[in-house]
């Protein structure tokens, strides 16, 4: 690295028409004004090298005007650069004024600078501007202790070997091995830490690449320590301590004592894996997302690449499968870690499950990660587990029958709604339907839609809509009684001309189970008039008490549905 020194005065006044002043010297161009300062030059530049001497130059100025009496100024500093020497008198006719020019860079870099030669004559000034360009050289140390990495637990070893390499171009001032251009004789220690072993010796002086001694030693291993993998993972640091007598590091030319640490690290892959995930509370029917999470938090990618046998720096293992109301395929793991220059997007994987309850209430599932490595701080296989947990509110279907001719008051008798005393007339009977959750949870998640209402069979019969929280011809909403509902009315009319047996179906479809309006539970009633003997009435009732309502789920798969004193009465 080379770097240039010079300088700076800003020059003022008016230039005379005539000269009164020639200036010359060596390496200094007239044309230009400009001065090359340097211990050597190459190629037109300047190499001064930084030490408490500096260099220095002659210049010569001539009174040219003709006439004597020419004032002559410009001592002073100038940066770096210092100017003296210039006489404070008049010059005579043809009298010259020598004058010097020193440089003393304090760091290596390029300097160019200017300072102001003044003459006066009379009442003309004449002022050159002189430009002073130089490079500041030196040997500079760079020591270098490379870390060392190893799987933890593998009880391999590594070693790091100390270099110490003069970069800098000291040796452009002289190009002499032996000169202090070179970098100064070494003397070198250094301190152990656990899994650490080895020595260190003393070097001698270095030169740099700009040296023109054939094949000039330009670096020196110091020593060589040996770093054993430790059990865990951790981090163990060596010291190696140097001292120089010149070219420290930042370019001065100083004496240095210079630390450098010597990394030994233990690394090894490290799962992450998420604990307990939850999908919260949903509707019954419906499904929510649930992602686990599995990452690479270690580094063991530092010690090399995974070969997926003798040496596992990438995390490996395998996500568990689960099937029910959490269903999810898992799969395998094979991530690496952020370290050793790997892409983060590897070190991390999501693999999805799904909550799906068909019913009501809390549920929750342990999915288990095995880990072939990277179970502890000791490497070693192992597993995790994760709870899956959620919970599932909805409505519930609850009815009941309010009207004469059933036997058990206001409970459904087996699913069976009669009809009597109708003949040539009219016969009523009504189907209370009400919502029994007690789910504590919002309306979308709770409320009860009967999605359709029909009857078929006979045309004797026909049904109206009361009391729902909102309603159509053939449907209605209830909310359960957290959310303030009450029973719907399902209004049944009978109409007959003559004294005979008839029957219809009527048909309920609900989204029990199921998202808000979707398809859900069905339930079926027989709608039953008939002209009994005298005295089978009381033995009709009674022996058709607790049978079974017809319930569809949502595929239309019949499913029987016992209606009891304990959860149809209307509410």
């Amino acid at each position: 690295m080379a770097a240039t020194f010079a300088t700076a005065i800003a020059a003022y006044g008016a230039q005379a028409n005539a000269a009164l002043i020639s200036i010359t010297g060596t390496n200094y161009i007239a044309a230009t004004n400009t001065l090359t300062l340097g211990d050597t030059a190459s190629g037109g530049v300047g190499y001064t090298y930084i030490d408490a001497g500096g260099v220095s130059k002659s210049i010569s100025a001539k009174n040219v005007s003709g006439s004597n009496g020419v004032a002559v100024s410009g001592n002073g500093t100038f940066g770096v650069v210092n100017v003296s020497g210039i006489t404070s008198s008049t010059l005579g006719n043809n009298s010259s004024d020598s004058f010097n020019i020193k440089a003393v860079p304090t760091s290596r870099g390029a300097l160019s600078q200017q300072f102001t030669y003044t003459a006066k004559s009379g009442g003309t000034t004449e002022k050159t501007t002189i430009t002073a360009n130089t490079t500041a050289v030196a040997p500079q140390a760079s020591i270098t202790a490379p870390p060392v990495y190893l799987l933890a637990g593998s009880g391999a070893t590594g070693t790091s070997a100390m270099t110490i390499t003069n970069v800098g171009d000291g040796n452009l001032a002289t190009n002499l091995s032996t000169n202090t251009t070179n970098l100064s004789a070494a003397t070198n220690t250094r301190t152990l830490a656990t899994g650490w072993t080895g020595s260190v010796a003393n070097t001698g002086r270095l030169a740099d690449a700009n040296s023109t001694v054939a094949s000039p030693v330009t670096s020196a291993v110091a020593g060589t320590l040996t770093y054993t993998a430790q059990s865990t993972r951790q981090t163990n640091i060596a010291t190696f301590t140097t001292v120089i007598t010149n070219g420290s590091t930042d370019g001065r030319n100083t004496g240095q004592t210079i630390i450098t640490p010597v990394v030994g690290a233990s690394v090894a892959p490290q799962a992450s894996v998420s604990s307990a995930l939850s999908a919260g509370t949903i509707r019954a029917g419906t499904t929510a997302a649930l992602s686990l999470a599995v990452q690479n938090t270690g580094d063991g990618n530092l010690a090399g690449a995974d070969n997926g046998t003798t040496l596992l720096t990438n995390l490996r293992g395998s996500v568990a499968g689960s099937t029910g109301t959490f269903q999810g395929s898992g799969g395998a793991v094979n991530l690496t870690d952020t370290t050793g220059g790997q892409p983060a997007a590897n070190a991390s994987q999501t693999y999805s499950f799904t909550y799906a309850p068909t019913a009501r209430g809390a549920s929750s599932q342990t999915i288990t990660t095995t880990l072939v490595n990277g179970a502890d701080a000791a490497n070693n296989a192992g597993t995790r587990t994760t709870t899956l947990s959620g919970t599932a509110v909805g409505p519930q279907f609850g009815a009941s029958v309010s009207g004469a001719n059933q036997s058990s008051g206001t409970i459904v008798n087996g699913g069976t709604i009669l009809f009597g005393d109708a003949v040539n007339g009219l016969s009523l009977q009504h189907l209370l339907v009400s919502n029994l959750s007690d789910d504590s949870a919002s309306k979308p998640l709770t409320d009860l839609t009967l999605t359709s209402i029909s009857i078929s069979g006979t045309s004797d019969f026909s049904f109206s809509l009361a009391g729902f929280n909102t309603k159509g011809a053939t449907n209605g909403l209830i909310s359960n009684t957290r959310n303030g509902g009450i029973a719907g009315d399902i209004a049944i009319q009978f109409a007959t001309k003559a004294p005979v047996p008839s029957q219809a179906y009527l048909t309920i479809a609900t989204d029990e189970g199921a998202a808000l309006g979707g398809p859900g539970a069905i339930y079926v009633y027989s709608l039953v008039y008939t002209v009994p003997e005298p005295g089978t009435l009381l033995v009709l009732g009674v022996g058709m008490l607790g049978l079974a309502i017809a319930r569809r789920n949502r595929r239309g798969k019949l499913e029987a549905v016992r209606l009891t004193a304990g959860n149809d009465r209307a509410t």
